[in-house]
């Protein structure tokens, strides 16, 4: 049981059962390069803008 008061100890008081999101390399790899096609695809879109 003393495991589970030093679990207890290391939180930070309100902070128990706040909500915690993980996400896998390979899930932050996949963001990662949706947010580049989709920052290219806004740039080129505001290059054609400009050219029009």
């Amino acid at each position: 049981m003393e495991g589970l008061q030093e679990m207890r100890d290391a939180e930070k008081p309100g902070e128990r059962f706040a909500y915690k999101e993980y996400i896998s390399d390979e899930a932050k790899a996949f963001l990662a390069d949706l947010a580049e096609k989709e920052k290219a695809k806004k740039a080129s879109a505001k290059e054609a803008l400009t050219q029009a």
